[in-house]
């Protein structure tokens, strides 16, 4: 959704894994990650390349660490990720304003807040052809970052780097 007041998108997939979560009990490991990514990040099938690129390119298997790092904690972390998902949604604004906003007036962000296979906690990146802050949810949890000090942490961290990259375009 992009917010009126102040030019920042924030994609929030956290739904669309609560949903697919439900299918998940009864599947082996290896069933549940094609069905996490079939009927949860088929939705969303840059997010999905995005993350199998990024192993790919430091020449690992995106499968393998996606069931040793991610969906066997799933449901011990689930609370945690719910606590998390909540605060970012609360934070995202703050920090748009506090940090983006005033360092690169007249950029706009895209914040994506996801499920995915431990690439990261925040990664300041490029998505749907603009910069972007993903927003690791299961790395958020396996960090132990789930309270909102420690989240508005990295989200500014990453929203300074996003500011980087949107002056680097425009400058």
């Amino acid at each position: 959704m992009m917010h009126p007041d102040c030019g920042h998108t924030i994609i929030d997939t956290y739904p669309g894994f609560l949903e697919t979560l439900s299918s998940l009990p009864g599947h082996t490991i290896e069933e549940q990650i094609d069905i996490w990514a079939r009927l949860y990040l088929g939705k969303w099938p840059e997010l999905l390349a995005k993350q199998q690129n990024d192993y790919t390119e430091q020449g690992v298997d995106w499968r393998s660490i996606a069931g040793e790092r991610v969906f066997q904690f799933l449901d011990s972390r689930l609370p945690d990720m719910q606590l998390a998902h909540d605060s970012l949604v609360e934070l995202v604004l703050l920090i748009w304003e506090r940090t983006v906003r005033s360092v690169s007036p007249g950029c706009s962000v895209v914040f994506v807040i996801y499920v995915g296979i431990g690439c990261g906690a925040g990664w300041a990146t490029r998505y749907a052809d603009s910069p972007a802050v993903l927003l690791g949810l299961e790395n958020i949890t396996e960090c132990g970052w789930a309270d909102s000090t420690a989240l508005a942490g990295l989200a500014r961290t990453r929203a300074r780097q996003y500011s980087a990259l949107g002056v680097a375009e425009t400058g």
